[in-house]
């Protein structure tokens, strides 16, 4: 069987060619060589969110779950191998720096069956690196109580809805806060206390640190219905309009599914 070999620090991370496939169990061990960190990968598959993801990528792909996560090997030798649209959800639970590696391995993947070249760095766009700037922090510096969440954790997958289509959302359209502040505000109106424990958040930019609410995992379920049935249809259109181009909220329209009427007024480019 033939692999594409991916360097990471002082190992490798391999990915079958055949289906592009991604050992997982080897991208774990070089996220702990290179940070000195240890995430056990169980954490992510164990997250309601990851469950619930697989289980939409079973019925679209008609693929059993065992056939999107494989399991090779016995006790210390065991290996876990995964699909590729999950190891890229695998992968920026790890970090952000892990999860743009991950995203090329697998946008190179059908093109060659060799050994990618080395990597040009990535040019993005002023507002995208915001965000990812923002991911490197919440990585570096947040270390969130067991059996809790956050919003900005749970978002990442309507912002990577947002840049399949190419809209670099401007730095002000802080999404996390506008869902926090309207999943809160659903809350206090469905009678649940909302005096949560916080934690700080670390901005790139002179916002600085920031305090923000910690869930318990009991609301999360709760939170993806509430964010796919009312925050997304209803009040994500009349926000994200103010920031973007007519054009751009005609590309958002596209990803979520829902129309977003423009405004016609622009805030300026950065330089």
């Amino acid at each position: 069987m033939n692999y594409i070999e991916h360097p990471v620090g002082e190992l490798v991370v391999t990915q079958r060619n055949y289906d592009g496939y991604i050992n997982a169990t080897k991208l774990a061990r070089a996220y702990k060589k290179k940070t000195g960190k240890y995430r056990n990968p169980n954490s992510w598959f164990e997250k309601n969110g990851t469950t619930e993801y697989i289980e939409l990528l079973s019925n679209k792909t008609k693929l059993e779950v065992y056939e999107l996560v494989e399991k090779t090997g016995e006790g210390k030798h065991q290996e876990v191998w995964i699909h590729p649209k999950l190891a890229v959800s695998f992968a920026m639970w790890l970090s952000p720096e892990i999860e743009m590696m991950v995203s090329e391995w697998i946008e190179q993947w059908p093109f060659t069956g060799q050994k990618p070249a080395t990597q040009e760095p990535i040019n993005l766009h002023p507002y995208q690196r915001v965000w990812y700037e923002r991911l490197k922090l919440f990585e570096q510096k947040t270390e969130l109580p067991k059996s809790t969440w956050c919003v900005f954790e749970e978002i990442g997958k309507l912002m990577r809805k947002l840049e399949s289509k190419n809209v670099p959302l401007h730095d002000k359209a802080t999404i996390d806060i506008s869902v926090g502040l309207t999943w809160c505000y659903w809350l206090r109106q469905n009678g649940y206390e909302t005096d949560f424990e916080q934690y700080i958040h670390h901005y790139p930019d002179k916002r600085g640190e920031q305090l923000a609410n910690i869930y318990p995992y009991e609301l999360l379920g709760k939170f993806h219905q509430w964010l796919e049935e009312t925050y997304i249809p209803e009040k994500f259109p009349e926000y994200v309009r103010k920031f973007v181009t007519p054009e751009e909220c005609k590309l958002i329209s596209e990803a979520i599914g829902y129309e977003v009427k423009p405004v016609f007024k622009r805030l300026k480019t950065k330089v």
